[in-house]
């Protein structure tokens, strides 16, 4: 059994009429052809969701996070790694505040919707208001979310 993907209704409605349009092409190019057989593929496993709303972040949820590029130090007096913020030039933490549109499995919205499944969204699912979580990119450098509001 597939696990199912989980599709806000918009997104699969988009899905649906984007299969209808490339059926309908007289002579589809190869990338539309991959396109139609991966969209067919994927009818048979989704599963449409309604935009959660308890509070917590959840597919549909547009979430402001302040985003801080950290790095691992060994802390001699500790004997042990711990995460510090990753500095610039002027000696200041690389730290951003941006708005996350969390979307379906494969998101067709604007720009700035990120899938449930990718690294940020599996990192943000379920978090609250307050929360931290973190997302650790590689080369010893985590990214730090703390999550600022939900709507």
């Amino acid at each position: 059994m597939a696990i199912p993907l989980k599709f806000l209704r918009e997104d699969y409605e988009t899905l649906a009429s984007e299969i209808a349009r490339l059926q309908q092409t007289t002579n589809p190019s190869i990338h539309e052809r991959i396109s139609l057989r991966l969209f067919l593929q994927m009818l048979g496993q989704i599963l449409v969701v309604a935009p959660v709303c308890d509070g917590a972040v959840g597919i549909g949820s547009t979430v402001t996070v302040r985003a801080t590029v950290m790095r691992r130090a060994y802390n001699r007096d500790k004997r042990a790694y711990e995460l510090v913020p990753l500095l610039g030039l002027d000696q200041k933490p690389h730290t951003v505040i941006e708005e996350v549109r969390i979307g379906s499995y494969f998101p067709f919205g604007p720009n700035g919707v990120t899938s449930y499944d990718s690294f940020v969204g599996r990192a943000l699912l379920g978090a609250r208001v307050g929360e931290t979580r973190e997302w650790e990119v590689g080369g010893g450098q985590v990214i730090r979310y703390a999550v600022l509001a939900i709507e």
